[in-house]
Order: structure tokens, then C-alpha cells, then sequence
């Protein structure tokens, strides 16, 4: 499971909110939820990342590195 790690780098890029479950409570979670659906720097960073992501072809990059290890 990759999603403790994707969340991990997107707050780091002030992109989203890594949230401990463990001690989730259902107002924390709202207020999250709340700050990242208005306009905001997350939302501002999240689609700096979007647009990042968008440059480039992820799946093309992999299946290069593959051919070449295969080579």
C-alpha cells in the first residue's frame, strides 16, 4: 500500500495532508476535508503538482527503463 507514502510527499509539496488514522477523530477529518476543498495554497500547490505530473508520460518512462534493464 503506496498511499502513507503519496500522502507523505504531497504534504511535503504543501499539496494535501498526510492524517494518522489511528487518532482520526471525525472533526479532524471534516476540517481537513473543509481546507482542502476551498480555494487555498493546497489547492494552489496540488494543481502546481497536477501540471508537474501532466509533463511527463510516467508509464512510457517505465516501460524505457524496463527494455533497457531487459535489454
Amino acid at each position: 500500500n503506496d498511499q502513507p507514502v503519496q500522502a507523505y510527499f504531497l504534504a511535503k509539496a504543501g499539496a494535501g495532508r498526510s492524517l494518522d488514522r489511528r487518532g482520526l477523530t471525525v472533526a479532524a477529518l471534516r476540517e481537513s476535508l473543509q481546507a482542502l476543498l476551498t480555494e487555498g495554497p493546497e489547492r494552489a500547490n496540488a494543481r502546481r503538482v497536477q501540471a508537474a505530473y501532466r509533463q511527463h508520460d510516467g508509464a512510457a518512462r517505465a516501460a524505457e527503463l524496463i527494455a533497457g534493464i531487459a535489454g
